[in-house]
Formats: structure tokens, sequence, C-alpha cells
């Protein structure tokens, strides 16, 4: 959480423990309090061969969805064990006790609930919205997605007139929430393209859409990705690290962290062990601590 929402979390509490807020009052604290609390739910939507699962995979970090194939909607979250509950085209529903997407995607369901214990799931769950290739059905999916998440992925590699129709119809809390990602844009590179697709989907995007992730959000990016630190680099990559074969240009390098488990936010971080008084708690977790005015001593049980 951002330092803002762990004042607002610590405000909400405090309120809610109170014993003096009117009923109704009380029982909406009481909800915003159990939201806060759970993973951040994030929607990709997009036309259809958007790139959509590939980032679901990207984001999950594990191959949910192999290449080839195909399910309907899919809500993706955190779970103790691998399970999936399909909901099949007469309403009913089947349970597995395995995420495989080929036993899945043989049972044609409409719509597809997954559970894993992957890490990332533990802060983010993923709602990949699939929708027939007809601009009513994606508007009809893109809105019931929009009351089902936090924020919201655009993926697209044009923003023709028909997605900023559907766009520009989406509640404005989601707006005030949304990224657009520019995906294939190998594709476009191949094609001679590229440079003009950008510049007018940034044209078409003006007021629509945050600033994509880049340098300005550099600082935040071990948040974003939910890692002990990330940074960007420019320059010639090394052979032996990732090469996205899908981003032009993309690579990653990822390395063991040598910092030690804060036991407040859980990250591993270099500055842990530097505060003598605190030795267990990170720098960025003792700042955010003195902030909200909560005693170091009990850091960890202030999340």
């Amino acid at each position: 959480m951002s330092n803002q929402s762990l004042e607002v979390l610590d405000r909400l509490t405090r309120a809610a423990q109170s014993g003096l807020l009117p009923a109704d009052e009380q029982a909406e604290a009481e909800r915003l309090l159990a939201r806060m609390q759970q993973p951040v739910r994030l929607a990709l939507l997009g036309t259809p061969s958007s790139g959509k699962s590939l980032l679901l995979n990207l984001l999950a970090g594990s191959d949910v969805l192999p290449e080839g194939v195909r399910l309907p909607t899919l809500q993706l979250r955190h779970g103790p064990e691998e399970q999936a509950i399909c909901t099949l085209a007469d309403g009913t529903k089947k349970t597995f006790p395995t995420a495989n997407a080929h036993a899945i995607a043989a049972l044609s369901p409409v719509f597809v609930e997954m559970e894993l214990p992957l890490p990332a799931l533990a802060k983010i769950s993923l709602l990949e919205i699939v929708a027939p290739n007809d601009p009513n059905a994606l508007h009809r999916a893109s809105q019931w997605a929009a009351k089902r998440a936090d924020v919201v992925l655009w993926c697209t590699s044009e923003f023709d007139k028909t997605e900023r129709r559907i766009w520009g119809q989406m509640p404005d809390v989601i707006k005030d929430h949304a990224l657009m990602l520019v995906t294939h844009m190998d594709v476009l590179q191949e094609e001679g393209t590229l440079d003009g697709v950008i510049g007018s989907i940034r044209t078409a995007a003006i007021g629509e859409f945050e600033i994509p992730i880049g340098q300005k959000y550099k600082d935040d990016l071990r948040t974003i990705f939910i890692v002990s630190e990330a940074s960007l680099m420019n320059g010639e990559k090394p052979d032996e690290i990732y090469k996205s074969l899908d981003i032009e240009g993309l690579s990653i390098r990822v390395e063991p962290t040598s910092g030690e488990k804060c036991e407040r936010c859980w990250i591993h971080d270099p500055t842990v062990g530097q505060d003598k008084d605190h030795p267990t708690i990170c720098n960025r977790c003792l700042d955010v601590l003195d902030e909200i005015q909560v005693p170091r001593k009990m850091a960890a049980y202030f999340p």
C-alpha cells in the first residue's frame, strides 16, 4: 500500500473500533476495511487477440494459460491449493482439483475461476475479460468487469474508434485507475507502422488514461512488480537474460536479492538491520510507521 492508503486504513480502523459511528456508517466502514485488506482487483480488457492472456501470465508469474489454449472470461485469485471452478453453459458448476487449462477448455465452460498458490496472487487478483469480436458484447463485458475491478489495464494495438467508444462509456472511477498497454509492438515494428500507431494512440488516449509505466514511475517499480528491487536500464543486453518474443526491445533480468526480509512488509530489503533499535524493519516501513504515528515496536501488526 502507498503511504496515503496506509494512513486511510489506520484512520478507518480507528473509526470502526470507536463505537461512535451510526449503524449504517459502521457497516460501510467495516465493508471498506475488509476490501482494503484484500488483494487489488486487476482487470485486463481489450479486443480479442490483444495480448491479454500473455499479460495475465506475466502478472501471475506463471504460464497459467499456455499458448494456443483459449478459455472464456477467467478470474484468477490466490488459494492454498490449486483448483478451478468452471461454470458451464447450462449454469451448473464443475470443480477441478487442478488448474490444467487443457482439461478446462475441453469442458467448453462460459466462465472459469482459478485458485493458485502463487505469491503474486496474494497481492493482486486477475480478471481477464474474453468477449466475442462484437462491439456490443465487449461493451457489456467491460461494464460487467468495471463493477469487479479496482484497476483496469486496456490492451490494444490501435485503440480504434470502436475501442474509444467502448472505453468512453466506462465509469469515471475506473478511468481514474486505468492504464493502456500497447501490445504486439514487434509486429507493428516489422510492418514499419509502430511510430505512427504510437502517435495516433497517444492522441486518442489523451485525458482517458494515466501515463503508461515508465520513467515517471521508476521509483515505484518494485511495488508494481511485487519484488524487492526493480530498475530500468538502457544499453546492450547480455545473452543470458530473458528477451521478450512479443515486445520489441524488452529484456528482463532476474537475480536473487541480498537483503533480509522485513517483518512488516515481507519484502527483502537491504535496509533491514540498518536501524539498531529496530533491526527487523526496513527503512521504508519505519518512515510509514512514523507518518501514521504507530509505535515501532508494534510494526509487525500494522501491514
